[in-house]
């Protein structure tokens, strides 16, 4: 048997739809219907949820992933002030494990998060020494030409 909203398997002594929460009608003898037709004169089904709660007592809100986010944006701003590749990588990291608490949210952006920071610290470590170079070699002709 299928449950009647979402099309998943049910079995004889399930109560609710581990899918879609829709109550399983074949429990019992009496419809599942509202008495309220829509208007091509079908009923329509009782939803089962209730006050941002699923027929389980789960909220049905979706909770979003702040730092996976911020530590997204960080990485991606870092790319051009490279003090924020830091707090990219922190952000993203604890973005990442807090993604396991919410069921998976929010990881997709932490772990493109650390990637971005991990290549702009990369790319940072990689021109440093040039930059470095390339101050004094500035600091030493400004210096050489106030004596002059």
């Amino acid at each position: 048997m299928f449950c009647n909203q979402c099309g998943r398997g049910l079995t004889a002594e399930d109560k609710f739809c581990v899918g879609c929460g829709m109550k399983n009608s074949t429990l019992d003898n009496t419809s599942n219907t509202s008495n309220m037709g829509d208007s091509f004169g079908q009923s329509q089904p009782l939803s089962p949820t209730m006050g941002g709660q699923d027929a389980f007592g789960r909220s049905t809100h979706q909770q979003k992933n702040t730092m996976a986010t911020a530590g997204f944006i960080c990485a991606i701003i870092g790319l051009f002030i490279p003090v924020l590749e830091i707090l990219g990588l922190i952000f993203s990291i604890i973005g990442l494990r807090r993604s396991k608490q919410l069921g998976g949210a929010g990881r997709g952006l932490a772990i493109a998060g650390i990637v971005l920071a991990i290549i702009g610290i990369i790319l940072l470590i990689m021109i440093l020494p040039e930059m470095i170079e390339a101050f004094q070699e500035g600091f030493e002709a400004g210096r050489n030409s106030g004596n002059n």
